[in-house]
């Protein structure tokens, strides 16, 4: 029994030096690196250009976009730009509006004064170029305007309409770009119609209600809240005063 033992020992320390002796003699092979040489991530891919032009406020500018600006607006944060590409410009058409790219990749604008204090000038224009090779290409118009003023036709007069409900066309007379009408009052219906032309809608006045209404319209420049005009609207029979009015008497039933 003792032999068999012993016989066992042996060949099993005969194994584990045989498996040793083969382990020794086979060559080492380094593992296969499945990207290749460029490196763990493989071939840098470069990156794709990118030009993306924004308002001051960080939103993307339109295609159709305006910039306003009074008369004294001589120094403006306009525009921002987000991008990777190095090479870029802006360029403006006309001497009194400067566009200027700065290193932080910021668009300012330096204007020029325009006019005197209260001289009324038509607005001017210049249009700004962004370009960034085949990468990006864009205008933007900017306006400039004097001193705003705004006139009616009948100046301190108001508009009388019946009390039916009337439409009418105002002329505005201003020097302002771009304007818009307002008014507190529910039963007046205002459109532009044209840069110059105002329309008001009246509607019928209640037949509940005998006194005659009256109400303000004001046009209020785009781009200057303190340059404004207003005139009266009010709704009566032109041929009767106030006391003598009734509702529907001008109107003829059959």
């Amino acid at each position: 029994m003792n032999s068999i033992m012993s016989g066992r020992k042996i060949l099993s320390a005969f194994a584990l030096a045989l498996g040793a002796l083969l382990l020794c003699a086979c060559p080492r092979v380094d593992p296969v690196d499945p990207v290749g040489p460029e490196g763990p991530e493989g071939p840098e891919v470069p990156e794709k250009p990118y030009f993306n032009l924004m308002t001051s406020s960080g939103t993307p500018v339109p295609q159709d976009y305006e910039l306003v600006y009074n008369r004294d607006a001589v120094s403006v944060a306009a525009m921002t730009v987000k991008t990777n590409v190095t090479d870029w410009s802006v360029t403006s058409s006309d001497t009194w509006c400067s566009a200027i790219a700065n290193e932080n990749n910021s668009i300012v604008l330096q204007l020029q004064e325009y006019g005197e204090s209260r001289e009324v000038l038509p607005p001017r224009i210049c249009t700004v170029s962004v370009q960034a090779g085949a990468v990006f290409n864009q205008t933007i118009k900017v306006v400039q305007q004097s001193y705003v003023v705004f006139s009616f036709e009948r100046e301190g007069q108001p508009l009388v309409l019946p009390a039916s409900g009337a439409t009418i066309d105002v002329p505005v007379y201003s020097n302002s770009y771009q304007w818009t009408p307002t008014s507190p009052a529910d039963w007046i219906k205002l459109e532009k119609r044209s840069p110059s032309v105002l329309r008001v809608t009246t509607s019928p006045r209640p037949a509940t209600e005998s006194s005659p209404r009256s109400a303000l319209v004001t046009v209020h420049s785009s781009s200057d809240e303190y340059a404004k005009g207003s005139f009266e609207v009010r709704d009566e029979d032109a041929t009767l005063s106030g006391e003598d009015y009734q509702y529907g008497e001008h109107i003829d039933w059959d």
